[in-house]
């Protein structure tokens, strides 16, 4: 085997403009998508901050009257009643998903008048996700969706950016982050491995794909 070794230099730097060229972006934009993949998972479905441990061990269960605001999972579930309303409640665990379903019966006499513009509900936050069918065992932020959804990556001149995209869920975000007193929404130390690594790999594919 002959090799002109004089020649490397010049091969590795058309080798290296090349790989800047073409593939800069593609390489980026697979690293955000690891490190949103990863960050979605450990927010909404692990329910962890961006130091590893628990958002909160559970919601609030204090009594309190709640709008229909609050029932964005679930619209039908609001129904605008009084506390003497309440005629029974109950609670039971869905076969398939292993989630508690809050049922509420509600008084004849009473009810969805114009005059009640609030739902009591007797064990707070917690009996609110319950009637929409959300977990109550961690937070886990996720009620509607909305501010999962508008987590993306995206390009913007020359960099690949993962954002929150509606100022309505950026705001959001900082309030629960005021709420629970720690940082959730960037990306932990894990996430950011994930996100090399990912990067990695690609580069090397695209060097696999360029020899």
């Amino acid at each position: 085997m002959n090799t002109n070794i004089n020649n490397l230099p010049n091969y590795l730097e058309t080798l290296f403009d090349t790989l800047a060229e073409y593939s800069e972006e593609r390489v980026t934009l697979v690293g955000a998508v690891a490190i949103e993949a990863a960050l979605k998972r450990r927010i909404f479905q692990d329910g962890k901050n961006s130091t590893g441990t628990l958002i909160s061990s559970g919601y609030s269960s204090n009594e309190g009257w709640f709008s229909r605001s609050y029932f964005t999972a679930r619209q039908s579930a609001f129904v605008p009643v009084s506390k003497k309303s309440i005629v029974k409640e109950t609670t039971r665990v869905g076969k398939n998903s292993g989630i508690s379903i809050r049922t509420t019966k509600i008084s004849k006499k009473d009810t969805r008048t114009k005059v009640n513009k609030t739902m009591y509900v007797r064990d707070g936050y917690k009996g609110v996700r319950e009637l929409q069918g959300r977990q109550t065992q961690k937070v886990d932020l996720k009620l509607s969706g909305s501010l999962e959804q508008n987590i993306t990556n995206v390009r913007s001149g020359d960099k690949t950016l993962l954002v929150i995209k509606s100022q309505t869920e950026i705001k959001k975000s900082e309030d629960l982050e005021a709420l629970y007193k720690k940082p959730i929404f960037a990306p932990s130390y894990t996430e950011q491995k994930a996100c090399e690594d990912a990067m990695s790999k690609e580069v090397a594919k695209i060097l696999t794909e360029l020899l």
